[in-house]
């Protein structure tokens, strides 16, 4: 069975072939998902929030690097269980005041895997 997952862009920017939203399906759908729950610290909910905020926020050294890949696959294990983490890279660029995050992801039932990355700036 085929994997057909769709969302429209969260930018709301209009499609040029159709002059309607932006649709977005599979890989880019499950990215952009993934970009809207780890960055969005404050969730309605019990329990929905996250620290990530305040890790990038703060003075990033290596056990911050740390930080934020155990409290990314924390948020992977428990809040989306149907993706496999395959890999998770975090380098910091103090001078410009950025972190890239770069996570291998698969949907753990189909043949369907992909790469979230960003870089978050501080």
């Amino acid at each position: 069975m085929a994997l057909k997952l769709f969302d429209l862009d969260y930018d709301l920017q209009a499609d040029s072939t159709t002059n309607d939203f932006k649709e977005l399906y599979n890989v880019d759908a499950i990215n952009q998902s993934i970009d809207i729950w780890l960055t969005t610290p404050y969730r309605i909910g019990e329990g929905f929030t996250n620290n990530l905020l305040s890790l990038v926020f703060s003075d990033i050294n290596l056990k911050t690097e740390d930080d934020i890949r155990n409290e990314i696959l924390d948020e992977m294990e428990n809040n989306y269980q149907f993706l496999e983490v395959q890999n998770l890279r975090i380098e910091s660029d103090p001078k410009n005041r950025r972190i890239y995050v770069s996570l291998d992801w698969m949907v753990k039932t189909y043949e369907v895997s992909g790469n979230y990355s960003r870089y978050w700036s501080l």
